[in-house]
């Protein structure tokens, strides 16, 4: 019925998003629902061919799907992944394969991600990047290089990937999750980009800003940035962070971002708070963040907003996503959210 609309064609959205836990009892395999999946989403872009925005989540993308969507969509402009929590499972790639998932036979059909293939987006976000990091990365330069407008980049590493590289133990597996994000920048240079005017940036899971961070600055234009988040994210013994984390927080300051005023975080660390201390109240309006206890959070809203700040310059807006919600007082904010996850919902 739903193909057979000829309003299709002037769809302008597409967003899929399935939990895993609404995916149980249904009598199909997993394998068996992604493909059902894949080839249900590849017949209703076939009829949207104005389609500007694509986003999916929670469910094992083909790479037939994403051929589809930029052979019939060629207006795409938002391409928005989730990648699926364990992909590398069902790549057969980590020990815990299922055998009696169907994914076995179908491991072909979502082993790589051509998003090569894309250009003139506006928003590029792919999270839970996983299987051959070098391949992804220089994807990932083409469509940057062909994507000169671009004003979204998100881009995380898939925690099993991250785990897999790591468990190999050679140094040269662990700077390909460790040092992706230089090798991402040092690449699109070399490649002739020129920093991109992004508006909001989000490097999440083992997407790192080392010291001193000016590699930066040849992918993105500092001074059009105005959200970002930077991840502290450690995991497991993959990544660890001392208390001196190496982290280049000196890059998100009134002279190199003038014009930032949203900022978020993993983890409130000792670190961050002293990066906190050094900035001009007012100059962050909204703060996020995963992982904060009271206190904390408190003190950095405190600091941000200023004894003297004027009421226009006061913290707008503080998010915090948490697992064991604990009702919080924060002092002068004028608007508080909390995420909680679901209890079905796994978590990295």
């Amino acid at each position: 019925m739903l193909l057979d609309n000829s309003s299709l064609k002037y769809t302008k959205t597409f967003d899929l998003a399935i939990p895993r836990h609404s995916r149980k009892d249904t009598g199909y395999t997993e394998g068996e629902l992604s493909e059902l999946y894949n080839k249900g989403v590849q017949a209703l872009l076939a009829s949207m061919p104005g389609l500007t925005y694509f986003s999916w989540e929670d469910v094992t993308l083909y790479t037939t799907t994403i051929s589809t969507l930029h052979q019939k969509c060629p207006n795409i402009r938002s391409l928005i992944i989730h990648n699926e929590e364990h992909i590398e499972e069902k790549l057969g790639l980590i020990d815990n394969f299922d055998f009696n998932d169907g994914f076995h036979e179908r491991q072909a059909l979502f082993a790589t991600q051509d998003l090569s293939l894309f250009s003139n987006l506006a928003e590029l976000e792919v999270y839970g990047i996983y299987g051959d990091l070098n391949r992804v990365r220089k994807d990932l330069v083409e469509v940057l290089l062909k994507s000169p407008t671009l004003r979204t980049l998100g881009l995380s590493i898939s925690a099993d990937t991250v785990e897999r590289l790591n468990f190999e133990g050679t140094v040269a597996k662990n700077m390909e999750y460790l040092l992706f994000s230089k090798a991402l920048c040092d690449e699109y240079v070399a490649a002739g980009g020129r920093p991109l005017r992004l508006q909001k940036l989000v490097f999440g899971l083992s997407l790192i800003v080392w010291q001193p961070g000016s590699y930066l600055a040849s992918l993105v234009d500092l001074e059009s940035l105005e959200d970002a988040y930077i991840s502290n994210q450690g995991h497991d013994v993959a990544i660890y962070f001392q208390e001196e984390d190496n982290i280049a927080w000196s890059l998100f300051t009134p002279n190199q971002c003038p014009n930032l005023s949203t900022f978020g975080v993993h983890d409130v660390t000792k670190r961050v708070k002293r990066w906190v201390d050094a900035l001009e109240p007012g100059y962050i309006r909204q703060f996020r963040t995963e992982w904060s206890t009271e206190y904390d959070l408190n003190d950095v809203v405190s600091k941000l907003e200023g004894a003297h700040t004027s009421s226009k310059s006061k913290m707008s807006m503080v998010t915090s996503q948490t697992d064991d919600f604990q009702l919080v007082k924060i002092r002068g904010v004028q608007a508080l959210a909390i995420n909680i996850r679901s209890p079905h919902q796994e978590i990295n």
